[in-house]
């Protein structure tokens, strides 16, 4: 593979702050690194890379020539988003992670490494998030073995969701509530901290439900065929889903067993628990699925499963990096 001139916005973030070490450690060939930051004002950030040190530059579309792949931290950012689609029309490899309503291939991890359903001219991708991970790989899993037609589900959303800093403030909101104190609210705006609420009330969260629910069902190829939820959750890490699964004909429990036995899954529960759970599935790179079932007075045949994933199921930063590797 020859050298690449590569591009990181927002490297500062969980994913660019991912794709930079991976960089660093040599995954790609890299000759050059241009690092984009937003919100720069006059002061240069440096940081090291292999034996260079890069410094941090203002977010300038102008400064995008000559790269030949650029990875965007997206936070959801609209701007991101439409300088990446630019990049892209340039003929810049652009991947974007955190979109918003993106046209654009999502890319698939799988047991043979990342791929993407769209055409080899392609320069535009979307990197789903875990989020978006674990409830799009689990539902095409089953549309791809047990002929799914439609899904419902409803999403649990640890502090994680907003990197380190939600988890943090979710620590901080704890020991305040416990100490009789008012709890910060600068992350999450409500408090989370032994309370459960709906995702999508603010601006940001509304463009979280909406990117997770079109990635989401690009990945399991069901749009127009799935109804999601964000539930925001007094957890730091790991992610659950309780999922109605529509089939276009009956299945023996059996055969549901069976479609969730290879990898990325695995129908143990972790730790002894008596089903799937955030602590039960701590540290594990598996989808945990538990409570599958077929009811059995429904008109229309389908069946309920729970899934839980740690972050260490899931990669964006690795599966972007793959992906390149494909590509260029």
């Amino acid at each position: 593979m020859r050298g690449l001139r590569v591009g990181v916005v927002n490297p500062h973030s969980p994913f660019g702050s991912r794709v930079r070490a991976l960089l660093s450690d040599g995954a790609l060939p890299v000759i050059e690194l241009k690092l984009f930051e937003s919100d720069v004002k006059g002061e240069a950030t440096l940081t090291q890379f292999q034996d260079d040190v890069v410094i941090t530059q203002p977010l300038d579309p102008d400064l995008f020539t000559n790269l030949d792949v650029i990875f965007f931290g997206g936070q959801d950012s609209d701007l991101y988003n439409r300088l990446a689609v630019d990049a892209s029309g340039d003929g810049i490899l652009s991947l974007v992670e955190g979109a918003i309503g993106l046209e654009a291939p999502v890319v698939v991890q799988g047991a043979e490494g990342p791929s993407a359903s769209g055409d080899s001219v392609d320069r535009l991708f979307v990197v789903p998030r875990m989020a978006s991970y674990l409830v799009g790989t689990t539902l095409r899993r089953a549309r791809e073995s047990l002929s799914a037609s439609r899904a419902s589900a409803t999403l649990l959303l640890p502090a994680g969701v907003e990197g380190d800093a939600g988890a943090k403030e979710l620590h901080q909101q704890v020991m305040s509530v416990l100490s009789f104190k008012s709890p910060p609210m600068e992350v999450f705006k409500e408090q989370v901290a032994f309370n459960v609420k709906l995702a999508g009330s603010g601006v940001r969260s509304v463009a979280l439900a909406e990117s997770v629910a079109l990635e989401t069902a690009r990945l399991a190829n069901m749009e127009d065929a799935l109804s999601l939820s964000l539930v925001q959750v007094p957890v730091f890490h790991g992610y659950s889903a309780s999922i109605w699964v529509e089939l276009e004909a009956p299945v023996e429990q059996r055969a549901l067993l069976a479609c969730f036995k290879e990898a990325p899954f695995a129908l143990d529960t972790g730790r002894g628990a008596k089903s799937p759970t955030p602590v039960g599935a701590a540290d594990s790179n598996k989808i945990h699925i538990g409570d599958l079932r077929r009811p059995t007075e429904l008109s229309r045949p389908g069946f309920w499963l729970w899934a839980v994933a740690d972050t260490t199921a899931y990669d964006s930063g690795s599966t972007a990096v793959e992906f390149v590797k494909t590509r260029v």
